[in-house]
């Protein structure tokens, strides 16, 4: 089960790198029919069923949590570089307001 759990946290990472919430929306339901005929399979009672179906969604959504927390560091590091300071809108209208005043009548 611990191979599952990592592999289920690496997937959630995909998702919350590439995707936003209604794919994991997806995911999730479909891990959860899943889970439940995985434990109902294995012959487990209705307590381990339960427990089976928060663990895997737990470990994807830990994972989902991480992609969206990269992304947001990855996108927040890349605006912050000079090549994309001059397509940055706030920026876009301070130049503006400085070729304003710089022209001569």
């Amino acid at each position: 089960m611990g191979y599952a759990a990592v592999v289920l946290a690496i997937l959630g990472f995909g998702v919350g790198a590439a995707f936003r919430l209604k794919v994991l929306l997806l995911i999730l339901a479909v891990l959860l029919v899943f889970s439940a005929v995985f434990a109902i399979a294995q012959g487990f009672d209705f307590v381990h069923i339960v427990v089976t179906i928060i663990e895997t969604q737990t470990s994807a959504q830990v994972g989902y949590f991480l992609g969206v927390v990269a992304r947001s560091i990855f996108h927040s590091r890349r605006r912050m570089q000079p090549d994309n300071l001059m397509s940055n809108p706030r920026s876009c209208s301070a130049r503006a307001k400085n070729h304003y005043f710089s022209q001569s009548e």
